[in-house]
């Protein structure tokens, strides 16, 4: 036996459903990675949006409701993140 014989992949015999559970597993694998791509997609155009300056479309009239209504924002934008990382974990 060689050195290098011990780091090669098994051979397995195509018996029964032995390619079609393997290729299952992989496409599973792919789209949890597919979903996490896109909640993660999602994500940063959500803070994107988050980070446009709203106040300079605004006319005057309406800048103070925008103030108020962005300090009660950020409060809750700090409670649905410690939610969500805490149920990350």
């Amino acid at each position: 036996m060689s050195f290098f014989s011990r780091f090669s992949t098994p051979v397995f015999k195509n018996t029964g459903s032995t390619a079609r559970d393997h290729l299952a597993s992989e496409r599973t694998y792919l789209a949890w990675m597919r979903t996490g791509l896109g909640f993660l997609a999602l994500g940063i155009g959500v803070e994107r949006f988050n980070q446009l300056d709203l106040a300079e479309i605004l006319p005057t009239k309406s800048k103070k409701r925008f103030h108020d209504h962005q300090t009660h924002n950020d409060k809750s934008d700090a409670l649905v993140g410690a939610l969500l990382g805490s149920g990350a974990g």
